[in-house]
């Protein structure tokens, strides 16, 4: 497109590499959806660690569960 520049090139058409992590840097159309992209992994990982950790501690009352239903005299009953 005629009178469009390309980030990183020059005037002549040439590609410079300087110049374009400098406009790269001082873009921040995408920073929103970076943001929230990094907001769904930290909620993502909130999420996986509490399954995790109910998913022991359910484990462990069905274990004792099961034992108190094998031997009703067992103390922890």
């Amino acid at each position: 497109m005629p009178g469009k520049r390309i980030a990183g090139r020059d005037q002549t058409g040439n590609f410079n590499m300087t110049k374009f992590f400098k406009k790269f840097a001082q873009d921040e159309s995408g920073a929103s959806a970076a943001e929230y992209a990094i907001i769904l992994v930290v909620v993502g990982l909130a999420i996986v660690v509490g399954a995790q950790t109910l998913s022991d501690s359910i484990s462990g009352a069905m274990t004792n569960t099961a034992g108190c239903i094998d031997n009703p005299s067992n103390s922890t009953c």
